[in-house]
């Protein structure tokens, strides 16, 4: 296409979008660019009334515009935004917010808050690399052709030492890495136990379970959660699809909570959990294994109901069973702000107000960030 485009903005899947001329009335979307540039492009998949394409050159480039840290980037299909400055990845992800809560109406009862990163870099404490032809990689964007690596920045030093270190690659389909702030290291491959402390807590996990992937920033997640729900009630309090236990051993230990249950369907996970409870004595935390949508059916009420899903988001029978316990409060934290905001449609229209509303910058150099969102009754 000879005819330059204007990046307009950046959108949520972290594409620059351009529109072309009235005529034609097509939109497209371009990674790897920044609003305010103007590009030439060419057509990669063409749709209707929209088409991807990739930039062939950059006419005006944006003053945001940085040197890359990887040596992979754009061919990797990890990272969308190392070509930005980390300020200005910031207001591209408060931009994504505000047009997701413009689009579908919802206002916080207070204006949101944006925390960044303190680093990032090296900030992930897990990596899932495809394995091909006895080398590790990153599946391209867009696509299933894997991209051996020799280098990834967003990973702490010592988890890519470990990646080099590897001289033969394994049969495996691919390498499922988690190291904890104590720089241990369990894979899929090497069947470590890691230890998470944050002061006197120490919450023990491995490869197999989900744990939040920035190290900078779960201490001022668990804080702000801790925060929102100190003002509450906290007689009963249950928390859904909880993982190792992390947020309610935090919170069992911080906040004076009668009782707390965590629920989660993956055995692995809720079993470290109940190590976990063991291990700290905090004996006023309880968990449970099984689909969540059934568990919670075992329970009549809470004061306070706690969720971290996974990027799906919440079912509506789940959601329908939240309702049921009656909370005064409900502190939702998602990976995924369009599921977050289909789930806050549906609390909304069950009377409960969004009164505050956080986002944290888990994921630099990607689109994505977790957002905390506190509804009550």
């Amino acid at each position: 296409m000879n005819t330059p485009l204007t990046i307009e903005k950046i959108v949520h899947n972290g594409y620059g979008l351009a529109r072309g001329a009235r005529e034609h009335n097509k939109t497209y979307f371009i990674p790897y660019t920044i609003e305010g540039e103007s590009v030439k492009i060419k057509i990669i998949e063409d749709k209707h009334n929209f088409a991807y394409a990739e930039a062939v050159e950059i006419l005006k480039r944006s003053p945001h515009r940085i040197q890359p840290e990887c040596p992979h980037f754009q061919i990797c299909g990890g990272c969308d935004f190392q070509h930005i400055g980390y300020d200005h990845q910031i207001e591209i992800k408060k931009g994504i917010l505000q047009e997701f809560l413009k689009k579908e109406e919802i206002t916080p009862a207070e204006p949101p808050v944006f925390i960044p990163s303190p680093e990032p870099y090296h900030y992930r404490l897990n990596a899932r690399l495809q394995v091909w032809n006895k080398r590790a990689g990153y599946f391209q964007k867009n696509s299933k052709k894997v991209i051996p690596i020799d280098a990834c920045p967003i990973l702490p030093e010592h988890v890519f030492n470990f990646i080099r270190s590897i001289k033969d690659m394994p049969s495996v389909p691919e390498l499922n890495i988690k190291t904890d702030n104590n720089k241990t290291i369990s894979a899929n491959i090497r069947d470590n136990k890691l230890s998470y402390t944050i002061d006197d807590l120490k919450v023990e996990y491995d490869h197999r379970v989900f744990f939040q992937a920035n190290q900078f920033l779960i201490r001022p997640w668990l804080d702000l959660i801790r925060g929102l729900a100190e003002p509450f009630n906290k007689k009963r309090v249950v928390e859904l699809y909880c993982g190792t236990g992390i947020i309610s051993l935090y919170l069992a230990k911080n906040l004076s909570i009668k009782k707390i249950t965590g629920i989660d369907s993956d055995n692995t996970a809720a079993n470290y959990a109940k190590r976990n409870r063991e291990k700290n004595k905090l004996f006023n935390t309880n968990f449970v294994a099984g689909k969540v949508e059934r568990v919670i059916d075992n329970y009549d009420h809470a004061n306070i109901v706690i969720i971290d899903p996974p990027r799906k988001g919440v079912p509506e029978e789940v959601l329908a069973g939240i309702l049921k316990l009656k909370p005064e409060a409900i502190i939702y934290t998602s990976c995924e702000i369009s599921t977050f905001i289909r789930d806050t449609q549906y609390l909304t229209s069950k009377s409960y107000t969004l009164e505050k509303l956080t986002c944290l910058d888990m994921f630099p150099q990607t689109y994505h960030f977790e957002t905390v969102g506190l509804f009550v009754k």
